[in-house]
This record gives C-alpha cells, sequence and structure tokens, in this order.
C-alpha cells in the first residue's frame, strides 16, 4: 500500500513538472530587428558597383537560444539569432568573416566590386554549446534563406 502511494506521488509530481516546464516559456535569443520597410528594400538584393555585398543567414530553428557572433577581418559585426540575416557591403579584395559559437568558423574570400554573396550559417551541435559552419551557398538558394529570414539591425559597411 505505502509503494503505491509513493509511486501515484512521483507520477502526479512528475506530470505537475512537465506541465510547469511546458507552461513557462524557455529564454529565447533576441536581437534588434530593422524596421520592416528596410527588411523589404534589403530584400531587393541590389549590388553595389564599387563594392561587394555579402548576405549572411542563419535560417533555421536550431539552437534558438543561443546568439552567434559574426566577425568581419577580426571586427566584431553583429550576433544572429534563429531566422535573421545582415548585409554588409565590402570593399574589393581578401576578407575574412568568422562565425563565432563554440567553435570558430571561419570563411576567406576575394570580394570583387559588384558581386552579391551568399553565406548560411549552419548550426550544428556541440559538446557544451552548439557550433556553426559558414557554407557558401548559389544566389538562388542565397536568396530564399534570405526571403524566410528578417535583417538584423546593424550598419551595412563595415568598419576598414
Amino acid at each position: 500500500m505505502k509503494i503505491n502511494s509513493i509511486l501515484w506521488s512521483s507520477i502526479i509530481l512528475s506530470s505537475l513538472l512537465l506541465f510547469v516546464d511546458c507552461a513557462i516559456p524557455h529564454a529565447i535569443a533576441t536581437a534588434p530587428m530593422a524596421s520592416t520597410s528596410r527588411d523589404i528594400e534589403t530584400k531587393k538584393f541590389v549590388q553595389s558597383p564599387d563594392k561587394a555585398v555579402i548576405y549572411i543567414y542563419r535560417d533555421e530553428y536550431a539552437a534558438y537560444y543561443v546568439f552567434m557572433g559574426i566577425l568581419v577581418d577580426k571586427k566584431p559585426i553583429a550576433r544572429t539569432v534563429s531566422w535573421s540575416y545582415l548585409r554588409l557591403e565590402l570593399s574589393p579584395g581578401p576578407h575574412e568573416i568568422t562565425s563565432r559559437a563554440e567553435k570558430d568558423d571561419e570563411f576567406a574570400f576575394q570580394a570583387e566590386a559588384g558581386k552579391l554573396y551568399f553565406l548560411r550559417q549552419v548550426v550544428m551541435p556541440g559538446i557544451k554549446l552548439p557550433r556553426s559552419k559558414l557554407v557558401s551557398v548559389p544566389e538562388n538558394d542565397g536568396r530564399t534563406g534570405v526571403n524566410k529570414c528578417k535583417l538584423l539591425d546593424v550598419p551595412t559597411t563595415t568598419p576598414e
């Protein structure tokens, strides 16, 4: 009889804890987002004649609770969240984009004026925290990915 009482108490307590866990929202990483009009304008994918334009996007829900930093040539530019993107204008020449997570991932490329580039920030499981990888994607795939996301409110030009 005492075992049944303990068993039922455990079941009720477990159910209550599960209900409370589901009812309380978990922390979600948020970042300042640009206005809707700026987001729509940026999704026109306009090239710059004297600069390279790069879109970096994170189009997945994985690790929604974690910010992932973006650095350009070792300078911090933004922190991405799930379903976000940024557009940057870079001077022609060599550049290194870094995705900062549990383990940094770097993408080096030669930027050409007048060209569009698309990098997808892919989230992967890590040991303690999620990791990320920057993947260069074709323009059609990049446009599709960016169109699913919201623009982060960050400057479009990078410090020289």
